[in-house]
């Protein structure tokens, strides 16, 4: 046992000394380094922006560029330590010296493993530098920028494992070869990916990305219902049947309908109606109040439901003499703000903590909302959870000219605590989205290309088929090591699908909605349809069926077993080779 010891620590000191006298290498070595660290740098926007066009193709770059590097370094390493001329000699004389095979072999994979984590790791560290300011922004930085050298420390293990075997059975050029392909390919795999579910699908990828934001909507509606449905308090939230009669757009003309609320296209509301439903402006009051106070059952949303209309009216009161550090320009629903986005809403929560009454009424829903909604301003743009525009000095209920005074103290509050509108619309779009399951408002695209609603055998055939596909095909196990999961596998499955990291077109999770099989049918082809808000879809018994664990494990041993493989044959061949 203490000779094995000392056996391999003298080929690895061996290997080591070699290795500081390959100036190559270590400038190899230092030049990833150094690029590595520029990424790092550049990807911190990613804290304070959106993820926009830009910032993708740099995310793209920055990870083709790090499984290229290693891929190629682990083929450099694995040529040098098995087939140089160099260690040709040194096999030679451990092998007079009597020291065990098994040795020989693994003192270098192990070595030429060393090595690469090494990188790996300096690179991870400098990255956790970066970690710095608000916590939840730092969730986008890590999953971006963070998760991907973690995820590179166990693909190395594949690429090194692979490259051995192949320089076991083939001469060094046509291993080289072989190797690099494989390289390749893997770092490519979510190009190829997507180009072969293009080809191969007998429909286009649109489905399945439809049906991740489907899930996503849904999911949104049941961790809502499922946080509230029997707190003492906020459970009456899911009892609103007079919302449809009672709540009345801005202008007054029109009733609002909770279905258009979902519909796709929602920015086409007039904008009056759009700030109500998108903006978070859920303190608008009613237009023939004439006095300056503002009370409870003025706000429009009080006559609609009235835990929302406490919700609005008692954070108001907490905050109507308090100014954010922030304005309205730098909200995301502000159409002007295209990438720059504040997410710390700490100087807001702290000021509500101060109300002691008001803190223990609403503390679990405040953090609950907080919790999200890096999410939610992050990537629900692109679902058309929040409505953009055009936010002036004058922006507020009305744009016309005869504001009443709670009008005006409306609007001045809004300017001064902008944080309550993110807040709002939040809590707005969840509760919705638990009162109504939103399959009516989105379309699919079958083999004839033309649009049909979701229906629930739609819904299910989808999924299905999916998962065989993704399950066969190997090009999607890295974007699946690789995916963004925040808060849960519904919004890992909605990132994934639409990039910019992998864009690789595979669901693992969806919802069992065969107790709602009636309702989904009946407003399949009525996108305007009401569905009674008497009290929430989930009392139906929805639930959530999450297979994501499976998959992932299903790759994790994939890759180990091949692993295991490639490095028994190689080290099989190893040793015939040695002994001819």
């Amino acid at each position: 046992m203490n000779n094995g010891y000392l056996n391999f620590k003298m080929i690895f000191n061996l290997n080591f000394i070699f290795f500081l006298r390959q100036w190559k290498t270590l400038l190899f070595s230092l030049i990833f380094l150094i690029i590595n660290l520029i990424f790092q740098i550049v990807l911190i926007n990613l804290k304070n922006e959106f993820i926009d066009a830009s910032s993708t193709a740099i995310l793209i770059l920055s990870n083709l560029f790090n499984y290229l590097f290693i891929g190629i370094f682990s083929i450099i390493l694995t040529s040098t330590l098995f087939k140089s001329s160099t260690t040709l000699n040194i096999l030679n004389m451990e092998q007079r010296h009597g020291i065990n095979k098994n040795i020989m072999f693994f003192t270098r994979i192990l070595f030429i493993l060393a090595f690469l984590y090494l990188l790996i790791i300096i690179n991870l560290i400098t990255s956790l530098f970066f970690l710095i300011g608000n916590e939840d922004t730092n969730r986008t930085y890590y999953y971006y920028v963070i998760k991907p050298y973690l995820i590179l420390l166990f693909i190395t293990i594949f690429y090194v494992s692979f490259s051995v075997l192949i320089f076991s059975y083939f001469k060094k050029n046509s291993a080289s070869i072989i190797n690099s392909f494989l390289v390749f390919i893997l770092s490519f795999s979510g190009l190829f990916n997507y180009i072969g579910k293009q080809i191969i699908s007998s429909s286009p990828v649109d489905d399945v990305k439809r049906m991740s934001e489907v899930n996503v909507k849904i999911n949104m509606g049941y961790e809502f219902y499922e946080q509230y449905k029997n707190d003492e308090y906020f459970k009456d939230i899911f009892i609103a049947p007079n919302f449809a009669k009672n709540i009345w757009n801005a202008s007054g003309e029109q009733k609002i309908n909770l279905a258009t609320f979902f519909h796709e296209y929602g920015n086409t509301l007039d904008p009056e109606t759009a700030r109500f439903y998108k903006m978070g402006q859920i303190l608008n009051v009613k237009s023939d109040e004439t006095t300056e106070e503002i009370l409870q059952d003025d706000l429009i949303i009080n006559d609609g439901n009235k835990i929302l209309g406490s919700f609005a009216f008692d954070t108001y009161e907490v905050l109507k003499d308090w100014k954010s550090p922030y304005n309205l320009e730098m909200m995301p629903m502000n159409i002007k703000n295209s990438n720059k986005i504040n997410f710390d809403t700490k100087y807001f929560i702290k000021e509500l903590k101060k109300d002691n009454k008001y803190w223990n009424k609403y503390s679990d829903l405040i953090l609950f909302l907080n919790k999200r909604k890096l999410f939610f301003f992050q990537y629900g743009r692109y679902m058309n959870l929040y409505f953009k525009n055009n936010i002036g000095s004058d922006f507020g209920e009305w744009e016309s000219s005869n504001k009443t005074e709670k009008q005006l103290k409306v609007n001045e509050f809004y300017k001064n605590a902008p944080e309550y509108l993110l807040f709002s619309q939040m809590l707005f779009t969840y509760w919705a989205y638990s009162m109504k399951i939103p399959l009516n408002s989105n379309k699919i695209y079958t083999e004839n290309y033309f649009g049909e609603s979701f229906t629930f055998e739609n819904y299910n055939k989808i999924f299905i088929k999916n998962n065989v596909e993704s399950f066969l095909n190997i090009f999607t196990f890295n974007s699946f090591l690789n995916e963004v999961n925040i808060d849960n596998n519904f919004n890992s499955d909605y990132i994934s699908n639409i990039g910019p990291m992998n864009n690789y077109k595979t669901l693992k999770s969806r919802f069992d909605l065969k107790n709602v099989k009636e309702d989904i049918d009946r407003v399949q082809n009525d996108e305007t349809s009401q569905l009674s808000t008497d009290s929430s879809i989930f009392d139906q018994g929805i639930k959530p069926k999450e297979k994501g664990i499976f998959l992932i494990i299903y790759i994790y041993l994939f890759y180990i077993i091949l692993d295991v493989i490639f490095i028994f044959f190689a080290n099989r061949k190893f040793k015939k080779n040695i002994y001819s």
